[in-house]
Protein backbone atom coordinates (compact mmCIF):
# COMPACT_ATOMS: atom_id res chain seq x y z
CA UNK A 1 0.00 0.00 0.00
CA UNK A 2 0.93 3.89 -0.90
CA UNK A 3 -0.10 5.25 2.81
CA UNK A 4 2.68 6.87 4.65
CA UNK A 5 3.25 4.57 7.35
CA UNK A 6 0.11 2.46 8.06
CA UNK A 7 -2.00 0.12 6.88
CA UNK A 8 -5.38 -0.80 7.60
CA UNK A 9 -7.85 -3.15 7.07
CA UNK A 10 -11.24 -2.79 7.75
CA UNK A 11 -13.80 -6.23 7.98
CA UNK A 12 -17.31 -5.67 7.46
CA UNK A 13 -19.43 -9.07 7.62
CA UNK A 14 -22.86 -7.55 6.51
CA UNK A 15 -23.43 -7.45 2.96
CA UNK A 16 -25.13 -3.92 3.40
CA UNK A 17 -22.87 -2.01 5.96
CA UNK A 18 -19.74 -3.02 3.98
CA UNK A 19 -21.57 -1.72 0.95
CA UNK A 20 -22.06 1.90 3.00
CA UNK A 21 -18.49 2.27 4.01
CA UNK A 22 -17.73 1.19 0.76
CA UNK A 23 -19.20 3.89 -0.59
CA UNK A 24 -18.26 6.19 2.07
CA UNK A 25 -14.34 5.43 1.96
CA UNK A 26 -14.94 6.07 -2.32
CA UNK A 27 -16.32 9.92 -1.55
CA UNK A 28 -13.36 10.76 1.25
CA UNK A 29 -10.33 12.51 -0.55
CA UNK A 30 -8.92 13.66 2.50
CA UNK A 31 -7.86 9.98 3.23
CA UNK A 32 -3.68 9.89 3.28
CA UNK A 33 -2.56 8.16 -0.11
CA UNK A 34 -4.76 5.17 -1.92
CA UNK A 35 -4.97 1.71 -0.70
CA UNK A 36 -4.56 3.20 2.76
CA UNK A 37 -7.95 1.09 4.12
CA UNK A 38 -8.46 -2.19 2.34
CA UNK A 39 -11.89 -2.97 3.29
CA UNK A 40 -13.16 -6.51 2.96
CA UNK A 41 -16.69 -8.11 2.89
CA UNK A 42 -15.83 -10.42 5.72
CA UNK A 43 -15.84 -11.92 9.74
CA UNK A 44 -12.95 -10.62 11.00
CA UNK A 45 -12.93 -13.95 12.86
CA UNK A 46 -12.22 -15.31 10.05
CA UNK A 47 -9.87 -12.87 8.67
CA UNK A 48 -7.97 -12.94 12.26
CA UNK A 49 -7.62 -16.72 11.44
CA UNK A 50 -5.99 -16.84 8.16
CA UNK A 51 -2.31 -17.89 8.22
CA UNK A 52 -1.37 -16.12 5.48
CA UNK A 53 -2.40 -12.45 7.06
CA UNK A 54 0.64 -10.64 8.33
CA UNK A 55 0.04 -10.41 12.26
CA UNK A 56 -1.27 -7.23 12.75
CA UNK A 57 0.54 -4.56 15.49
CA UNK A 58 -3.29 -3.75 16.56
CA UNK A 59 -6.21 -4.51 16.05
CA UNK A 60 -9.28 -2.13 16.78
CA UNK A 61 -12.90 -3.78 17.46
CA UNK A 62 -15.78 -1.62 17.28
CA UNK A 63 -18.63 -3.94 17.96
CA UNK A 64 -22.68 -3.07 17.49
CA UNK A 65 -23.96 -2.15 20.63
CA UNK A 66 -26.13 -4.49 22.94
CA UNK A 67 -29.45 -2.77 22.58
CA UNK A 68 -31.35 -3.63 26.28
CA UNK A 69 -30.76 -1.78 29.33
CA UNK A 70 -30.92 1.62 27.09
CA UNK A 71 -34.46 4.10 27.98
CA UNK A 72 -33.89 6.32 25.19
CA UNK A 73 -34.47 5.05 21.47
CA UNK A 74 -31.16 5.39 19.58
CA UNK A 75 -31.36 7.52 15.87
CA UNK A 76 -33.68 5.87 13.05
CA UNK A 77 -30.31 5.27 11.85
CA UNK A 78 -28.67 2.92 14.16
CA UNK A 79 -31.94 1.35 14.88
CA UNK A 80 -31.89 0.53 10.96
CA UNK A 81 -28.29 -0.72 11.18
CA UNK A 82 -29.70 -2.89 14.71
CA UNK A 83 -32.25 -4.01 12.16
CA UNK A 84 -29.76 -5.24 9.80
CA UNK A 85 -26.77 -6.69 11.89
CA UNK A 86 -28.99 -8.00 14.66
CA UNK A 87 -27.40 -8.37 18.61
CA UNK A 88 -23.72 -8.71 18.03
CA UNK A 89 -22.64 -11.79 20.27
CA UNK A 90 -19.30 -12.69 19.03
CA UNK A 91 -17.06 -9.90 20.57
CA UNK A 92 -15.83 -12.50 23.43
CA UNK A 93 -14.66 -14.86 20.44
CA UNK A 94 -13.05 -11.94 18.00
CA UNK A 95 -11.04 -10.56 21.11
CA UNK A 96 -9.37 -13.48 22.30
CA UNK A 97 -8.92 -14.15 18.03
CA UNK A 98 -7.25 -10.56 17.95
CA UNK A 99 -5.00 -11.36 20.73
CA UNK A 100 -3.76 -14.17 19.48
CA UNK A 101 -2.10 -12.25 16.56
CA UNK A 102 -1.66 -8.43 17.43
CA UNK A 103 1.86 -7.79 18.30
CA UNK A 104 0.95 -4.57 20.42
CA UNK A 105 -2.31 -4.13 21.35
CA UNK A 106 -5.83 -4.80 20.83
CA UNK A 107 -8.69 -1.63 21.39
CA UNK A 108 -11.92 -2.63 22.10
CA UNK A 109 -14.79 0.01 21.97
CA UNK A 110 -17.68 -0.38 25.02
CA UNK A 111 -20.68 1.12 26.00
CA UNK A 112 -19.59 3.10 29.31
CA UNK A 113 -21.41 0.92 31.83
CA UNK A 114 -20.95 -2.37 29.54
CA UNK A 115 -18.95 -5.20 31.21
CA UNK A 116 -15.69 -5.46 29.52
CA UNK A 117 -15.43 -8.95 27.13
CA UNK A 118 -12.29 -9.87 28.76
CA UNK A 119 -11.61 -8.70 32.92
CA UNK A 120 -7.90 -8.39 32.02
CA UNK A 121 -7.56 -5.14 30.32
CA UNK A 122 -4.28 -3.48 30.71
CA UNK A 123 -5.59 0.19 30.30
CA UNK A 124 -9.07 2.35 30.35
CA UNK A 125 -9.67 5.53 28.42
CA UNK A 126 -13.47 6.26 29.52
CA UNK A 127 -15.24 9.10 27.85
CA UNK A 128 -19.03 10.38 28.41
CA UNK A 129 -20.97 7.55 26.70
CA UNK A 130 -17.94 5.13 25.51
CA UNK A 131 -14.62 3.44 26.35
CA UNK A 132 -11.94 1.70 25.14
CA UNK A 133 -10.58 -1.51 27.01
CA UNK A 134 -6.89 -1.56 25.81
CA UNK A 135 -5.24 -5.12 25.95
CA UNK A 136 -1.73 -5.68 25.20
CA UNK A 137 0.07 -8.12 23.64
CA UNK A 138 2.96 -10.04 25.58
CA UNK A 139 5.51 -7.39 27.38
CA UNK A 140 4.44 -4.38 25.04
CA UNK A 141 4.51 -0.93 26.35
CA UNK A 142 1.45 0.78 26.32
Amino acid sequence: HDAPGFEVMACEREPVIHALVEDALGRAPSLPGPGCIELRLADARAVLAEPALPAPDVVYIDPMFPGEGRTALPRRELQLVRELTGDDDTGVELLARARSRATRRVVVKRPLHAPALAPDADLVFKGRAVRFDVYLAGGAAP
